[in-house]
């Protein structure tokens, strides 16, 4: 029987088994930063609304080798006045297919002995399939014009990326378990081509970049009914870009 932890991802497939996932997350984000400092003049002049589908298929080889394949559609709205004439606030848009990924899985435990508590590590590329020059409409003082929208909102960052991912869970109690999951992207291109919409009180000109992107969750998992694979999860989670690649230039937007 598969051990199902929820919306983490965490669970264990039978050997030629497959297995689809269809998650949903919504981002509402109103403040601005260069590198830890709040741009307080900024605050509230910039905001994004981004919804985010990912559909992810993964077939299990055997018990504790499986690949999983996730396609992300995104819908993502950013309004400002500054992309704008620099006094109406408007709204620009972008929606369609993101960045496409496709791991390898391998739990380092045997999942025929160790029922209580596991760690998977996992591997591959993420392809650059999502649009990095998506663009709308810019209503300019001398007339609405195309131009790139926000790179908050961008679909792809252009480049191929590669994932590496931790998923580690322990029992705690009866139904009970406390989980940890962390992905982190090494992305080796610099900058793309698409001209970076940036805020006037900045000042330059220059194209996006191309970060490394992370992102870690933890927290506590209950399952209510097991039996029809029912639980409820509560946690924390954390994610970001460094102002460093670990591999590449920094340069960019």
């Amino acid at each position: 029987m598969a051990l199902s932890l929820g919306a983490e991802g965490i669970s264990y497939l039978e050997g030629k088994q497959w297995d689809a996932t269809l998650s949903y997350r919504f981002l509402h984000s109103d403040r601005v930063f260069s590198r830890s400092h709040e741009q307080a003049p900024l605050r509230n002049s910039s905001v994004s609304d981004i919804h985010s589908f990912d559909l992810t298929a993964s077939y299990a080889f055997t018990k504790r080798f499986s690949a999983s394949l996730t396609l992300p559609f995104l819908h993502a709205e950013h309004t400002s006045a500054w992309e704008h004439d620099g006094v109406q606030f408007h709204t620009m848009t972008a929606a369609g297919v993101g960045d496409i990924r496709l791991l390898g899985n391998a739990w380092l435990l045997d999942p025929e002995k160790f029922t209580d508590g596991n760690i998977a590590l996992s591997a591959g590329v993420k392809f650059p399939t999502g649009d990095d020059n998506a663009q709308d409409i810019s209503y300019q003082a001398n007339g609405p014009v195309k131009r790139p929208v926000a790179d908050s909102i961008q679909l792809g960052d252009g480049g191929w990326g590669l994932v590496l991912e931790v998923q580690a869970y322990q029992k705690v109690f009866d139904r009970a378990h406390i989980y940890l999951t962390g992905q982190y992207v090494i992305n080796p291109r610099g900058q793309n081509d698409t001209l970076a919409t940036v805020p006037d009180p900045v000042g330059i000109i220059t194209t996006n970049s191309v970060p490394d992107q992370f992102v870690v969750r933890a927290g506590l998992l209950y399952n209510l009914w097991p039996e029809q694979g029912l639980s409820a999860s509560l946690g924390g989670r954390i994610q970001g870009i460094p102002v460093h690649d670990l591999v590449g230039s920094d340069e960019g937007w």
